[in-house]
């Protein structure tokens, strides 16, 4: 029997994920440190070379670059921290080029003040009045001060266009959010209306329940033979009702039949005769 390692149980897809993980850790890693580096330097806290400084930031760039290969499908927080990044390398470049031209122009300033102290001993061996190595110098200098302001002025447009992509990018984003803020309106205004119909369904419920109880209750007593009940109590009770009044009647009736008759016998008018004009 052929006994597996513990790492070829898991599927080579799980495998891709787990390494291409770790290389993307180890570049964001890396890619702080140069940018911490390149932070401190610039910033005058350490005394680094220019040449150092750009190896620095080309690795920060290539450590760059390689992220963004495999940002393909990254959540849409890894990509504005990639454009963080890339604007933040963009402006170390240029802060990096001022401070080369920087150093440049100083040299350029400490030639001229060397060639400055030594012209009038070259004026010496030269003939008077022939003025081409002045002007060559001279052109020399404008012609790499013009250099260098035009790659400046190209780097300052690098950061300029890294900075419009990511204004459009945080405009998408934001035009997102304004998508899904709709989306969530939309979702409440049905919540609304699902609550609504749920409470309106309730109460049909509760009235179907009580008009359930009602017949049920109607089957029961009619099965019951109360209502019949009820109707022969109601009957006697009013037949005796009827049959008191009538007795009643007759023993008035008798009285007053009486009292006339004793009325006429004695002679006495009756207090019910009624004089008619």
């Amino acid at each position: 029997q052929v006994q597996l390692s513990p790492g070829a149980s898991e599927p080579p897809s799980s495998l891709g994920a787990m390494a291409a993980s770790s290389a993307s850790e180890s570049l964001w890693r890396q890619l702080r440190e140069d940018e911490d580096v390149l932070q401190r330097a610039l910033a005058g806290g350490a005394a680094t070379s220019a040449a150092e400084l750009g190896e620095v930031l080309l690795r920060a760039e290539d450590a760059l670059a390689r992220l963004r290969e495999g940002a393909g499908a990254a959540p849409a927080e890894e990509r504005r921290r990639l454009e963080a990044s890339a604007c933040r390398l963009a402006s170390h470049r240029v802060a990096l080029r001022a401070r080369k031209d920087a150093a440049a122009r100083e040299g350029l300033l400490r030639e001229a003040g060397s060639n400055g102290e030594s012209g009038p001993r070259r004026r010496k061996g030269r003939a008077p009045g022939n003025p081409e190595e002045d002007e060559h110098d001279a052109l020399r200098s404008l012609t790499e001060a013009r250099n260098n302001m035009g790659s400046t002025l190209g780097h300052i447009q690098e950061v300029q266009k890294k900075l419009d992509e990511t204004s459009e990018t945080i405009a998408s984003t934001q035009r997102q959010y304004n998508v899904f803020d709709l989306k969530l309106k939309d979702a409440a205004q049905l919540l609304g209306q699902l609550k609504r119909r749920t409470e309106q369904d309730s109460k049909y419920i509760w009235w179907s329940f009580c008009l359930f109880l009602s017949v049920v209750a109607y089957i029961v007593l009619r099965r019951l033979k109360v209502f019949r009940m009820l109707y022969l109590g109601a009957s006697w009770t009013l037949w005796t009702g009827t049959s008191a009044a009538g007795a009643l009647q007759n023993i008035l009736t008798a009285l007053l039949s009486m009292y006339s008759g004793l009325c006429e016998t004695l002679g006495l008018p009756s207090a019910l005769d009624v004089k008619l004009e």
